[in-house]
């Protein structure tokens, strides 16, 4: 390193900001008339620059042994000895340009005494804001001492009048909380009514939905055994007709015959199956139309509304679903309730992890809610009999 080989750089992406520096950290070796030429068109060019603050070579050398290195772009503006790039570094801070006339300069005085001008002014405003704010202060403060005074003395005036208003006050206060707490006690009360309400009119509105799918079903039976009672009169007719099959005389009539009376057994047992579901793949069967109405939202609540269309209250409050007493009843003596229909509980299962088999835990969930479901069906029938 050399004092004679500095440079003059301006950085665009740091801020526009101004440093000398060496020749030798150029990437690339650069001669002076290249140099020149880069200068004259203004173009930027990539450099090393050291993370510390630079100086002549002298302390530089020391400087350079332990420091860090960044790749910047940087833009020329003259080369040549330290102490005149120092000189050009001032001019262009100060002017903005390397080596400024006159008449930049005597611009540049003009800016400063309008800068200087404008402070002053400013100061000066500044200065007249806070004596008015002083007095306002004052004057305000002084109509606030006066209203002080005026609130004292109407407070030891009315002090006697406050003081029997108060206590007035905290009797109604007591009166309205004693009021409270009775109508939330009534209100309480009426709740548990209207939910014992709301269980008995669901449990009504069960049994209605089962024998109106009953009596559709009896009639779906009676129907069958209308064209198994017609069969014998159409056996009577292929009878009639053998004869004439073996002569030969008309075969087309009997084909006719059974061809209607096959179409008319199997479209009543495709209406059966089609009002019929099979849960989850297993032999129980469920109506397809109350099975659309449970509620598939989530696992606990298409568990127990499975619940209610395959068991009745009382198979769910007289059993449980392994049919063992815990070991807590053990020691109470308690006695074993019957165990649910593994094959219904079994279907229930299968239905529910087709629909939510990739819900963690969905097996243990099932069977959390099979008990919760039996234990609240107990609680409800021992409400109904203390109604009653």
């Amino acid at each position: 390193m050399n004092d004679d080989n500095c440079v003059l750089c301006e950085f665009h992406n740091e801020g526009d900001s101004v440093a000398v520096g060496y020749r030798e950290w150029f990437l690339d070796e650069i001669n002076d008339e290249a140099l020149d030429d880069i200068i004259k068109r203004e173009t930027e060019i990539k450099m090393r620059w050291p993370m510390i603050d630079i100086g002549s070579s002298n302390v530089m050398k020391k400087r350079l042994k332990m420091c860090e290195w960044q790749e910047v772009v940087a833009k020329i503006f003259a080369y040549g000895k330290w102490a005149d790039m120092c000189k050009l570094r001032i001019n262009l801070e100060k002017y903005g340009v390397v080596n400024p006339t006159k008449k930049d300069r005597k611009i540049i005085k003009k800016k400063n005494i309008s800068d200087l001008s404008d402070c002053d002014s400013n100061i000066k405003t500044t200065k007249t804001k806070q004596i008015s704010q002083k007095k306002a202060k004052h004057s305000s403060y002084t109509k606030e001492k006066h209203l002080l005074d005026d609130y004292k003395h109407q407070r030891e005036g009315l002090f006697t009048i406050s003081s029997e208003e108060s206590s007035l006050d905290e009797r109604n206060n007591n009166i309205s909380q004693n009021e409270l707490v009775t109508q939330i006690s009534s209100l309480k009360i009426e709740n548990k009514r209207l939910k014992a309400d709301n269980e008995r009119l669901r449990t009504l509105r069960a049994v209605t939905e089962d024998t109106y799918e009953k009596d559709r079903l009896d009639k779906i039976l009676k129907e069958g055994e209308k064209t198994k009672q017609s069969t014998p009169m159409i056996k009577s007719c292929t009878a009639e007709y053998t004869e004439a099959e073996k002569e030969n005389e008309h075969p087309e009539i009997k084909e006719e015959i059974m061809h209607t009376l096959e179409h008319r057994i199997d479209s009543v047992e495709n209406d059966t199956q089609k009002r019929m579901t099979n849960l989850g793949g297993t032999n129980v069967m469920v109506n397809t139309v109350q099975l659309a109405r449970c509620n598939h939202t989530s696992i606990s609540k298409l568990t127990c509304d499975l619940l209610t269309l395959l068991f009745t209250r009382y198979e769910l409050s007289g059993s449980s679903l392994t049919g063992k007493v815990s070991n807590i009843h053990l020691k109470k003596g308690a006695t074993p309730k019957n165990k649910l229909d593994p094959s219904r509980v079994e279907a229930i299962k299968s239905y529910v992890m087709l629909k939510f088999g990739d819900v963690t835990n969905a097996e243990t969930i099932i069977f959390k809610t099979i008990k919760q479901k039996c234990n609240n069906s107990r609680t409800h029938k021992e409400s109904i009999v203390l109604d009653k």
